[in-house]
């Protein structure tokens, strides 16, 4: 992941953790990847008003209600968004696939997933993303024991969306 994150902390996306550390194996949250693609957007204000009670810190607040204003995701219920909350494989997927629908990008590439041992553990809501962002090349597998695995339900690390933005920005 060393040049990942190379290439993220040249881009600013996501920041570090300190002006001096990048902490690549930390879990990622919801809002982290909310606010990486708020900043890969321009940082446009969005006048929604989100019905997510649990929003309580600033830095996070307007990229929340711009990517829900915009489609690119909903709340972990109703009333919650959950920015804190651990950021799966597949909600990777789902974010970014919706913000490449949100841009206009063409999301029509698709690919089967069944050859990975764990593919049947896809949310139904993930699923179409899961096969877009394979098929692009986005998410590749990991290695478990001598299989490689999507591992959808996973968290996210940050070097793993590091290396997801680096390949996204790439063909996007």
């Amino acid at each position: 992941f060393y040049i990942p994150v190379l290439w993220a902390v040249d881009q600013g996306i996501p920041t570090g953790t300190s002006a001096t550390m990048f902490s690549p194996m930390l879990k990622m949250s919801r809002a982290q990847l909310v606010t990486v693609l708020y900043r890969l957007d321009g940082q446009a204000m969005s006048p929604a008003a989100v019905p997510f009670g649990d929003l309580s810190q600033s830095w996070y607040k307007a990229a929340v209600a711009w990517a829900y204003d915009n489609g690119i995701v909903n709340g972990t219920s109703a009333t919650a968004f959950s920015p804190d909350g651990d950021l799966t494989r597949e909600q990777t997927a789902t974010i970014l696939y919706r913000y490449c629908k949100y841009k206009g990008y063409d999301v029509s590439a698709s690919t089967d997933i069944s050859s990975f041992p764990d593919a049947g553990k896809v949310g139904s809501y993930a699923t179409e993303a899961i096969k877009w962002a394979c098929a692009e090349g986005l998410l590749t597998g990991k290695p478990s024991g001598n299989v490689t695995i999507l591992d959808p339900l996973g968290t996210a690390t940050r070097s793993e969306v590091a290396t997801i933005l680096m390949r996204f920005c790439g063909k996007f």
